[in-house]
């Protein structure tokens, strides 16, 4: 994983200066955004509520009430609510105040711009660092109005467990299936809908013929 993130040093310092410019310039614009709306209110509000009661009666209790209290998200975001609510009472934050919605919303913008940053790497891998292709799909990636409203205006979690298919992709493009396995797991942990994604690695799995490889 660290050779996937990790920058080339062939790579011009004025070309790495330009993408840290575009992503640096995304992940502001979402900075501005986030605390000016709540978003989609339902999932907001859920997601705060998660938060308090994760940091409240702690993780190992999360899920002893299931009956009474309305949670349907697996244990792998349950970690990051935690940190929310942690955040929250520690300093004493008020829920769904514009600091609340930020807190909220940042995993999200991180990954936003973590996504755009690997689409690089992986654009410079394929067509090399004399090209634009590269910076221009991280710009589009980072600066999609698509990415930016989900996550900072609409406070949803979906780039976040989408690092999580990036790598999965990545280990099986490089042939590493076991470990493209495990990333798929957290993922799913982090997101159920990640099962639309495991036909890919099943595939390749049965292209190779080797049952072993798990083994």
């Amino acid at each position: 994983m660290l050779s996937f993130f990790q920058p080339n040093r062939s790579v011009s310092v004025r070309r790495y200066g330009l993408l840290g410019f575009i992503l640096l310039a995304a992940f502001i614009m979402r900075l501005i955004l986030a605390p000016m709306w709540i978003g989609y209110d339902t999932d907001v509000g859920t997601f705060l509520a998660w938060s308090d009661r994760a940091y409240t009666v702690g993780l190992p209790a999360l899920y002893t009430d299931a009956q009474h209290y309305f949670l349907d998200y697996p244990p792998g975001y349950m970690y990051v609510l935690y940190a929310i609510g942690f955040l929250h009472h520690a300093f004493g934050i008020p829920w769904e105040s514009p600091i609340s919605l930020l807190i909220l919303k940042m995993p999200a913008m991180l990954a936003d711009v973590g996504l755009a940053y690997a689409v690089y790497r992986l654009t410079w891998q394929v067509r090399g660092g004399q090209h634009a292709e590269p910076l221009a799909l991280a710009g589009l990636m980072a600066l999609n109005p698509a990415m930016w409203v989900n996550s900072a205006m609409w406070g949803q979690v979906d780039s976040f467990f989408m690092l999580f298919i990036l790598m999965t992709l990545f280990q099986q493009q490089r042939g590493k299936l076991p470990q493209a396995s495990v990333w798929l797991a957290l993922a799913i942990l982090l997101k159920p809908q990640a099962l639309l994604f495991g036909p890919f690695l099943l595939i390749d799995v049965l292209r190779r013929r080797d049952w072993m490889l798990f083994c």
